[in-house]
């Protein structure tokens, strides 16, 4: 009887407490949970293979305050080399109002990579003679040369977007630092008469590092307009990497052409090293010059809850070192959940 009588009175403290405010567990904690997997599959124009799983998980208060963290891990695989990094980057938005929300993200990514190459040389070439009088050739047989190679960074930076009367916009501003520890090691192997028929082989190796550091401020500006059922997005970049400027424009186009359905298509032309996608939350660390970027995504309705998602990116780079041109290929497959 008492636990009856304890219940009800519990019963009639909810009530009144939440009902006079109109608030229930709905409205103290009304967060929507999103969750999202993604396989990439990469080739590049020389041969290497590029693969990356990479996993999403954010919540949302009706579309309005919003967290959102990632993790990546991608390998990059070709004849001597062998690349592996990991990404961890976060974000947030806070709405203050239709046109004004304000966030930050923040990241860190850390890599290796492995390098190795053998090259037989005649570095010298000299006879000698051993006891029974014969003739021998000697002379280098092969070097070996190894770079392990260590790349890690961070990266923090804001956002400012909003809806006005007649356009959406978007600001950003990301601060990015890498450093780059590389250990390299030349052994060079050669022969030398030792016995009759016997070579002695000895070895010679010099050890050497090289560290870099890199500081990327970038600044990002972007204007959409809502036309229908297509959404239009116009904007640029402009990046100090190390004080040399890089500017790059960008321009998206999202059509949903039925309910289940939704395409869009984006292209950047210009110059960028080092860049930061604070949105799809990826990093971009590759140090050489990417020059132009296209792709498609699509997006699959399977129900309320779950969607499907394909996307296919291609990547132009040009190298730091001797300017050489050289390309990639990215087909990304994935689904999303949200609830």
């Amino acid at each position: 009887m008492k636990i009856v009588l304890y219940w009800i009175l519990f019963s009639m403290f909810i009530t009144v407490s939440f009902g006079e405010t109109s608030i229930n567990f709905d409205a103290l904690y009304p967060w929507n949970l999103g969750t999202s997997v993604y396989y990439t599959y990469g080739k590049y124009s020389n041969g290497d293979d590029y693969r990356s799983i990479s996993g999403y998980l954010s919540m949302d208060r009706r579309w309005r305050d919003r967290f959102a963290i990632s993790y990546e891990d991608l390998k990059i695989t070709g004849d001597n080399m062998d690349y592996r990094q990991y990404n961890i980057l976060g974000r947030d938005f806070f709405w203050i109002k239709t046109g004004f929300r304000i966030g930050g993200i923040v990241g860190f990514f850390d890599s290796s990579t492995l390098e190795e190459t053998w090259q037989d040389s005649l570095v010298a070439d000299s006879l000698w003679v051993n006891q029974r009088g014969v003739v021998q050739d000697v002379k280098y047989a092969s070097s070996e040369h190894k770079s392990n190679t260590h790349l890690n960074g961070w990266i923090a930076g804001t956002q400012i977007t909003g809806d006005l009367k007649w356009f959406g916009y978007a600001i950003s501003y990301i601060h990015s630092e890498y450093f780059n520890i590389e250990h390299k090691s030349d052994a060079y192997f050669y022969e030398e008469p030792f016995l009759e028929n016997w070579f002695l082989y000895n070895d010679t190796t010099y050890y050497y590092d090289n560290i870099n550091e890199t500081y990327v401020n970038q600044y990002t500006g972007i204007i959409s307009r809502q036309l229908g059922n297509h959404l239009f997005r116009a904007g640029g970049m402009l990046q100090y990497v190390n004080d040399s400027p890089m500017v790059s424009a960008i321009g998206t186009w999202i059509w949903q052409p039925l309910d289940p359905l939704s395409i869009s298509t984006s292209l950047m032309i210009g110059e960028s090293r080092y860049s930061v996608n604070p949105y799809a939350l990826l990093i971009n660390n590759n140090p050489d010059v990417l020059q132009d970027l296209s792709n498609i995504h699509i997006t699959y309705k399977l129900n309320t809850n779950w969607h499907l998602i394909g996307v296919y990116s291609f990547h132009r780079y040009e190298t730091i070192v001797d300017r050489k041109p050289y390309h990639s290929n990215f087909f990304t497959i994935g689904i999303q959940g949200r609830f």
